[in-house]
């Protein structure tokens, strides 16, 4: 493994390590799963027996609308520098993709970036008043 340079990214401990201690919880390393597709993914692959193709469900439900900018909102105890990051991040997206952000904007379901223990999120959007997302 090559090595860390001292005082840059590359000196952060890697994903893998840092979720170490919620392994258990995620998929694929970073992706965390809703209690029914925790299950249907071990109940297919348990009666089966089989490795499936990995990759995200096409389920129209879970689709982020293109009509609506999609709501964040970041932690008070995350850094300014990575806040700055988010935001730059998420205007990225809106400008390659046909999806929108606003931060604040407390209209549907949100995004919630927060330090979490760990780094991971959902695929798609999941139901509710927040949609965590882990930066640790």
């Amino acid at each position: 493994m090559a090595a860390r340079l001292e005082g840059t990214v590359i000196d952060r401990p890697s994903v893998v390590s840092i979720n170490a201690p919620i392994s258990k919880y995620l998929y694929n390393g970073d992706v965390m799963l809703s209690p029914d597709d925790f299950n249907n993914i071990n109940s297919v692959n348990i009666q089966n027996n089989i490795r499936h193709k990995r990759g995200a469900p096409v389920v129209t439900s879970t689709r982020w609308s293109k009509t609506q900018p999609i709501g964040f909102i970041i932690s008070s105890d995350i850094e300014e520098s990575t806040k700055k990051l988010i935001r730059t991040a998420t205007q990225k997206i809106a400008d390659n993709t046909c999806l929108s952000f606003k931060e604040n904007s407390n209209v549907g379901t949100q995004l919630q970036f927060f330090r979490g223990g760990g780094c991971y999120s959902f695929i798609g959007r999941q139901f509710g008043s927040f949609q965590k997302i882990s930066i640790d």
